[in-house]
Formats: structure tokens, sequence, C-alpha cells
């Protein structure tokens, strides 16, 4: 007999209809039209591999998404999280100086500033 739920969705009527709008749209991330899926189908007392099976996700990712509706609410279970990205090189200073050298005037008629030729004059100065 399969252990019952640790996290289970009970969806109010405003969520629900937040979740059916939220699929009608069509400028939608395709990982939030997913996650709205999971859960209206979540709510509908579904098991996760059905629900993955339909959804061709993963079933750790419709648990996933069902732990995060309970612990953090509709919308942080449907939006993205912040990704860190990448650290910039440059500081802002060397931004602007790097912006205002590839902006110049060049030094010959026919000649302009290449990546290689603006890392030769950061380097040398």
């Amino acid at each position: 007999m399969p252990r019952p739920k640790a996290y289970v969705v009970t969806l109010t009527e405003t969520e629900r209809l937040s979740l059916l709008d939220l699929l009608k749209k069509g400028e939608v991330k395709a990982r939030m039209v997913t996650r709205a899926r999971i859960l209206l189908r979540s709510a509908e007392g579904a098991t996760d591999q059905s629900r993955a099976d339909v959804l061709k996700v993963n079933p750790q990712t419709v648990r996933n998404i069902r732990k995060r509706f309970v612990e953090e609410g509709l919308e942080a279970a449907v939006q993205e999280r912040p990704r860190p990205g990448a650290q910039p090189k440059l500081d802002s200073k060397q931004e602007a100086f790097l912006i205002a050298l590839a902006c110049s005037a060049p030094l010959t008629v026919w000649w302009r500033y290449s990546c290689a030729a603006c890392v030769d004059v950061i380097v040398d100065s």
C-alpha cells in the first residue's frame, strides 16, 4: 500500500483560475506551463508517476513542484527562481574605458579596433 503523500496540493478556486489563465496565455515560458499543469493535475489527485508520464517530465520534478507549492505558495511553485549567472569580467570603470576606446576615432583611415586590438591597448595601459 503506498504511503500517504507528504505534500498534498489543494487549490483554491482563485488559484485554479489563475493557473488556467496562465495556460491560456500564449507568451508564457514552457517551464511555467509545465509547472501549472503539474499543479492542476496534482489537485485532481493523480499519482506522481501518471502526472510525469502525461507531462513527459521526471516524477521527481512533480514531487519538487508539489513541495514548493505547499511550502512557498503558488507564485514560487510556478515562477523561475533567480539564477546566479556568471561574475562580470570588468568593473564599471574598466567597462567605461573599453567602450570609450571602441568608440574613439581609429588610428588610421582604414583601421578600426578589433577585440584583439582592444586587448592590446588595455594591457599596455
